[in-house]
This record gives C-alpha cells, sequence and structure tokens, in this order.
C-alpha cells in the first residue's frame, strides 16, 4: 500500500516541570536516534530551569529549550513544544514524558505503521521499569469513566506516556485542549482523533520504557485537583460521558477528604502521645497553589 511517507523529519517534544535528571536521561537517549532533526524541551516554570548554557552543545541533533514563566499544566507546555515543532515542517511530533526511554528500533517501527495514510497517531507499548505491561491502548467505560488501559483491540485514546503523531493530525483536529490541566488531556485527544476518521494503532514490537510519574511525586496532593478538573472538563465537553464524569469526581473528593482526615487523625494522635501541639493544616484551602486556574 503506497501510504503516507514520514522523510526522515520527526521533532520530539518533552515537557519538565522540577525533574532534571529524568529529562537529562530522555534527551540523551533520543539524542542517538538519526530519524531525529530536532528535540525540543518546554520548562514549565522558568526560574526552575535546571540546564546551564552548553548542557546539550555535544549531541548530533539540535536541542532547543522554551521557557514557560508559570507552571500552565501539561496541555499547555506541550502545546508550546508543538507549536514550534510544526513551524520546522516536520512530517510528525513525538510526544515522550520526561521520565520515560523509547526502546530499541522503537522508533523506526513507529514510523512503518505511522506510514499508512489513515493512521492518525501510533504508539509503543509502554512498560514498568521491571518490564511488566503498563499500558498498551486505552479504551473509556461510559456508564462508569472507567478507564482500561491495558484494551486489546477498540482503542479509545492512547496514553501520552509516548506517541508519534502525524503533523496533518494536528492540522486537522487542533492540539491539546488547554482546558485540560493535567490529566484527560490525552482521553480527549484521542476521541477527536477517531471522531476525524483517523486511526489508533498500538505497535506491539516497539516499546518504551515509563517510570511511575515523578510529576506526580511532585505535585503531591494536588494531583487529585488536577484530575477531578480535568474529569470535569471532560464530562462537559462530552455530554455522552458526563453522569460517569460527575459521579467519579464527586467519589475522589470524598475519597481525598477521608484520606486527608484520616492523616490528619493519625498526626494529631501521634502528637498528644508526644505531648505535643499540632495545629490543624489547612489543606482544604483551594490556593493559586493547589488549583490550576
Amino acid at each position: 500500500m503506497v501510504g503516507y511517507k514520514i522523510h526522515n523529519q520527526i521533532s520530539a517534544v518533552i515537557l519538565n516541570w522540577r525533574d532534571p535528571e529524568n529529562t537529562l536521561a530522555c534527551v540523551g537517549s533520543l539524542g542517538e536516534l538519526a530519524q531525529l532533526n530536532q528535540i525540543v524541551i518546554v520548562h514549565n516554570e522558568r526560574h526552575h530551569s535546571p540546564f546551564p548554557q552548553g548542557t546539550f552543545s555535544s549531541m548530533l541533533t539540535p536541542v532547543l529549550e522554551l521557557f514557560i514563566p508559570e507552571n500552565r499544566g501539561f496541555s499547555a507546555g506541550i502545546n508550546t513544544g508543538i507549536r514550534h515543532a510544526l513551524l520546522t515542517n516536520c512530517d510528525a511530533v513525538l510526544l515522550i514524558n520526561n521520565d520515560a526511554v523509547l526502546g530499541e528500533n522503537a522508533l523506526e517501527k513507529l514510523l512503518s505503521e505511522l506510514n499508512f495514510p489513515n493512521v492518525g497517531m501510533v504508539a509503543p507499548i509502554i512498560l514498568n521499569p521491571d518490564e511488566t505491561l503498563q499500558a498498551s491502548g486505552a479504551s473509556v467505560k461510559s456508564n462508569s469513566l472507567s478507564v482500561n488501559e491495558q484494551s486489546i483491540q477498540n482503542f479509545d485514546f492512547l496514553t501520552f506516556a509516548c506517541v508519534l503523531i502525524k503533523s496533518s493530525t494536528f492540522e486537522e483536529i487542533g492540539l491539546l485542549d488547554e482546558a485540560f490541566f493535567m490529566y484527560w488531556e490525552d482521553v480527549d485527544f484521542g476521541l477527536r482523533v477517531k471522531a476525524a476518521g483517523l486511526e489508533l494503532v498500538v505497535v506491539p514490537e516497539a516499546t518504551a520504557i515509563h517510570a511511575v510519574s515523578s510529576s506526580r511525586k511532585i505535585a503531591g496532593s494536588r494531583v487529585d485537583l488536577y484530575s477531578a478538573f480535568g474529569l470535569g472538563a471532560f464530562g462537559i465537553k462530552h455530554p455522552q460521558y458526563k453522569f460517569g464524569s460527575y459521579f467519579r469526581i464527586t467519589l475522589r473528593v470524598l475519597k481525598r477528604i477521608a484520606l486527608l482526615q484520616f492523616c490528619f487523625a493519625y498526626k494529631l494522635w501521634r502528637a498528644f502521645k508526644d505531648g505535643q501541639k499540632l495545629d490543624r493544616p489547612s489543606y482544604l484551602k483551594v490556593t493559586k497553589e493547589n488549583w490550576p486556574l
């Protein structure tokens, strides 16, 4: 079959947020790939930029660093890199988490599948560091809005831990929706790709190792707020999932409140036992620091 031909014009986009060690490892692994013509690193929160001038000067693949003054979240950060990549007239964009590393010849295998005309985006099999399965194609159950990231067929989306997307796909459906600060943006994007009549493909021969999200560890308890916010935005944008999303939001918030209350009660008991005074934390107060707006 004669298909969409990729002519070695691939740009990689990586989002870095307070995680220089993993970002350097990811960029170092990508710098060895001949298929890439450029690596774009987007730094959320400019003042946390960790790399001194000349860090990437010895790499064969050009590395461009873009800086965002504040933390604008995953979608807005990634879009900053995608926009620049598309300005270079690249044929496809590789989006990869800063704590992920492609397996041997993975990009070449992904490219071979992306060549077919009706394919909009492809992804490798995502493995944990111990090489157990973490994610492949993913599906969403409309009644409960539960996500199965190890689907075998009928994909609704591909996890953005690592995906390769044709530039023409962005031109047809647009970039990531920045209404999603963190989480659910990949679900929304996958559904939009399918709605445009394009295919999502998982390439079993290609793999990527993805560590547990470092940004999740850094964000801490705010993750639940981001996830609930994204879930609500998803329900508003996709009415067929609205009931499920609002139901899940309620459960998540109640679960988080219960967990925080339990943790405080435990700390209070320990403080009382040790004869200390413990002030009640303000963890339920929504501030600019813990809410994505």
